[in-house]
């Protein structure tokens, strides 16, 4: 799987994700970093079937009402230390991602 972190979350988290085997990129690695729009982020992620990982629900409402993203992980925290979105995180991505193997190894 792969993922593509957006800019609101630490890159701490791509860090844990490429730590757990997964190929996984920030937003500040793409060509406008953290000021990149949705529409690049989703565009990107679409191109090559990347998980975009965010708290932003304007992601979710790309995804209904235009399809793209098409892979989509929100999480809602509200405002956490770094510290504490950590270990959320580490929870909610390990059942997430477990979630994930069990449907790709449906189809």
């Amino acid at each position: 799987m792969k993922f593509l972190i957006d800019a609101q979350l630490p890159q701490i988290i791509s860090d844990w994700l490429i730590e757990a085997n997964f190929d996984s990129i920030h937003a500040l690695q793409l060509p406008h970093k953290n000021h990149s729009q949705d529409s690049e982020i989703c565009k990107i992620a679409d191109d090559q079937n990347r998980i975009i990982v965010t708290k932003d629900s304007d992601f979710l409402d790309s995804n209904i009402i235009k399809g793209s993203p098409e892979l989509l992980l929100i999480i809602n925290t509200g405002n956490v230390k770094n510290r504490e979105l950590m270990s959320y995180y580490e929870i909610t991505l390990r059942k997430s991602l477990n979630y994930l193997k069990s449907i790709k190894s449906l189809k």
